[in-house]
């Protein structure tokens, strides 16, 4: 009988790469660079705009995001003309390009497995995109948001659901004209290639 198990990030480098720190580093900068081929992905897009939405910014909020990936809800949070925002993930390489696109905000490197943020600052808002399914112990993670949230705070947090990658697909092609057709179906090789990686570093 086969046991099936869930690994952290640091098992799953261990497992693979026989702690090769170098590799470990080569997964994720190359992540990090495919990763916004996803703006071009509506579902994606959609998605961002509508966290922004949830989170009812006002012009004097401090916002924390957990997991930032390459800075695109800090780059839609700019564009609306806020940048008050502490952004935290656990890839320098993804942080790099975050800073790129909005350098006004704050970046910290954490592995929110086991770290949790200075408990005593505390934040308006508080917002999570697209990592809470990666994460093995979500008490130790809401415990964290928690403590960094103000009384009366707002966290928005999404996750992906198990309703597959086709699904995300048929979505993505409704409604859509002949150009971002012709472009999405040259990007979808593309957008599976960032699946895949999403799926070896779960």
């Amino acid at each position: 009988m086969i046991k099936k198990q869930k690994y952290t990030y640091d098992e799953i480098f261990q497992r693979n790469t026989g702690n090769n720190k170098a590799s470990n580093k080569i997964v994720w900068l190359i992540y990090s660079k495919v990763y916004d081929l996803l703006m071009y992905f509506k579902p994606y897009k959609n998605l961002l705009e509508v966290t922004v939405d949830s989170l009812k910014i006002k012009k004097d909020d401090k916002l924390i995001n957990y997991g930032c990936g390459t800075g695109n809800l800090e780059k839609i949070l700019k564009r609306d003309g806020f940048q008050n925002v502490l952004s935290l993930d656990f890839s320098p390489s993804m942080l790099n390009v975050a800073k790129k696109k909005c350098p006004e905000c704050e970046y910290v490197q954490i592995d929110l497995q086991k770290e949790k943020y200075n408990q005593a600052i505390k934040f308006d808002k508080a917002v999570s995109v697209n990592v809470i399914y990666n994460l093995d112990d979500l008490d130790h993670f809401f415990s964290g948001v928690r403590g960094n949230l103000k009384i009366g705070g707002i966290f928005v947090v999404s996750t992906s659901i198990n309703d597959g990658f086709g699904t995300l697909i048929k979505d993505h092609f409704k409604n859509i004209g002949l150009r971002d057709f012709v472009v999405s179906i040259v990007l979808i090789p593309l957008f599976l290639f960032v699946l895949l990686i999403n799926i070896y570093l779960d």
